[in-house]
């Protein structure tokens, strides 16, 4: 469904995402390092409606971010919301040339013929320049469990967030009612998957890269997809759904503003943040939290390399990080 021909005809979705991963890639490296833990998910409290009131299934929604979303090295001031259901991009019908994210590898819909149950919209939280655009499908259902039942036993809610200046992305997946979505899975598992720059309008839809993430849900690893041969086998997806609270944050080195870590810098990230900050250090040590009146609010331990700080739990507001080993360089965080 990669093209408005395709937009409403089920059946052929595989046949043209074979035909579009089929073409040679030029570039293997993803852009992104990658980070999975879990955090409580939050709900979005008062979303836009991108859906019009449709009872959707194939859309093709236009949003407009307040600030220019950063993806696979392109500026977009606004981008398309499309089948199957989540898929990201550029506006395919007016630019030849898109990049493609898709949080959830399925086939999704409004779980109900006849009323409005999965919403999809969204909220800006922070200030700028330090926004972010949150987007959440709710209770999404299956195309295929409601071709094949007519039924919808099999929901599933999640996010996805684009910071603003830093060009990182999350994934949030929420609660669920996963039961037996394997029988309706396009491909029999699930899987987030990502392009670089494909060419519709070339003879064998060039790009510079396609990759999905695969194995163990709670620790993916990605996976670079050199050929579509029709489907995807079970090393290039993830062995399970992601469970209520997994996270994926995607960043690039220049997210972490530090090329190398030595024993006279560290760094926290991202910067704002909600549920949780990494903590990156080059050896083990004890971090102190300070509120903007000095008062020390949290000490915790942590070692050497990258380790996730719970913050969940925080007031809102400024913070002062500082090092018991390196009090010289402190680091301030906005918890939203």
């Amino acid at each position: 469904m990669f093209v408005p021909l395709f937009c409403n005809m089920k059946r052929f979705f595989t046949l043209l995402l074979a035909a579009v991963l089929s073409a040679g890639a030029y570039a293997q490296s993803f852009p992104y390092l990658i980070q999975a833990f879990q955090e409580p998910y939050q709900p979005l409290e008062s979303p836009i409606d991108i859906t019009n009131g449709e009872l959707w299934d194939d859309p093709e929604w236009m949003v407009y971010p307040p600030f220019p979303i950063y993806y696979m090295d392109d500026t977009l001031t606004e981008f398309m919301v499309s089948a199957p259901g989540n898929q990201v991009s550029q506006n395919f019908n007016v630019e030849n040339v898109v990049d493609i994210l898709i949080p959830y590898m399925a086939d999704l819909m409004n779980a109900s013929p006849d009323a409005m149950v999965s919403p999809v919209g969204y909220e800006i939280a922070g200030n700028e320049p330090n926004r972010i655009f949150k987007m959440e499908w709710s209770n999404a259902g299956f195309f295929d469990e409601y071709d094949l039942t007519g039924a919808f036993g099999n929901l599933i809610t999640f996010q996805l967030w684009f910071y603003e200046t830093t060009g990182s992305f999350r994934v949030h997946f929420g609660p669920n009612t996963i039961k037996s979505a394997d029988a309706y899975q396009i491909f029999g598992k699930p899987t987030l998957l990502f392009a670089k720059n494909v060419d519709f309008m070339s003879a064998d839809f060039a790009n510079e890269g396609f990759w999905s993430l695969a194995g163990d849900a709670s620790n993916p690893t990605i996976n670079y997809i050199p050929q579509f041969t029709g489907f995807l086998g079970t090393n290039e997806l993830l062995n399970s759904d992601p469970v209520d609270g997994q996270v994926y944050y995607f960043y690039t080195q220049d997210n972490v503003a530090v090329t190398e870590v030595n024993q006279y810098d560290w760094n926290a990230y991202p910067n704002p943040a909600q549920g949780s900050v990494f903590i990156l250090v080059a050896q083990d040590d004890v971090i102190q939290i300070f509120d903007l009146n000095g008062k020390l609010c949290h000490t915790e331990s942590v070692r050497k390399g990258i380790q996730v700080l719970d913050i969940s739990n925080w007031n809102q507001g400024m913070y002062v990080l500082k090092l018991q080993g390196n009090p010289s360089i402190s680091k301030r965080i906005t918890k939203l």
